[in-house]
């Protein structure tokens, strides 16, 4: 009984070359074409349909006072003007929205623009 096997490939048939890689592009060009523009036209869709969304986060540094006297009693960063607990229950009312920001944001048409853009800013305090 012969096993039958492959006769041994040489170092050329192992390797692929630029020149096959050109001539499978050649012969495909068509099909990636077609795919490219197919992603394309289905990604300007998914743009145009997706509704925007901003999500920004800021850190608001309190007022203080007292940091350049050389009082012992201060805190050496100074002494904040108004708590933090007091601006977050400040910038949480609705009328601390101005007309101005209700319209940027596109929320004018909306009944109780200033409570649903009140209801959409996540105030809290800053950890450490």
């Amino acid at each position: 009984m012969t096993l039958l096997s492959n006769p041994p490939l040489d170092q050329e048939d192992q390797e692929i070359s630029l020149i096959d890689i050109l001539l499978f592009l050649k012969s495909a060009w068509k099909a990636i074409a077609i795919f490219g523009l197919v992603g394309l036209a289905l990604s300007i869709a998914y743009l145009a349909i997706t509704p925007k969304q901003f999500e920004a986060s800021v850190q608001i540094a309190m007022a203080q006072i007292g940091a350049a006297n050389n009082n012992n009693n201060i805190n050496p960063l100074g002494i904040n003007i108004e708590e933090p607990v007091l601006l977050i229950s400040r910038l949480s009312s609705p009328t601390s929205v101005t007309p101005e920001v209700i319209a940027a944001c596109g929320l004018q048409d909306q009944a109780n623009d200033s409570s649903a853009l009140r209801n959409s800013i996540k105030l809290t305090l800053p950890k450490g």
